[in-house]
């Protein structure tokens, strides 16, 4: 297909953490399944473009709150070229501004 731009997604696969958490909170993000598709899509065609948190392997993702939707905390890695991981979610309570991670 001449034209269209070449990339490379990453492959992105959830810790059992991930999981875990992601069920507790599914009952308060009715549209958690949605969100997910978003957060996978930015994470798999530019991990780079998320905060790194200090002396981790962890990034971290916010999302918007939107009707049957709440904010989002999403902790990630990138493992190599071709793979990273979803470790960890949570509904962010308040305001997610202020957020510092430079130590």
């Amino acid at each position: 297909m001449a034209g269209w731009p070449l990339f490379n997604a990453r492959t992105i696969k959830y810790d059992p953490l991930f999981e875990s958490a992601a069920s507790a909170i599914q009952p308060d993000a009715k549209r958690l399944d949605a969100q997910l598709r978003g957060v996978e899509w930015a994470i798999a065609t530019n991990p780079e473009a998320f905060e790194a948190i200090p002396e981790t392997i962890l990034r971290i993702l916010k999302t918007d709150s939107w009707p049957d939707a709440p904010s989002l905390r999403i902790y990630f890695s990138i493992d190599d070229e071709t793979m990273c991981t979803l470790r960890w979610i949570e509904i962010v309570e308040g305001p997610a501004e202020g957020e510092d991670f430079s130590g």
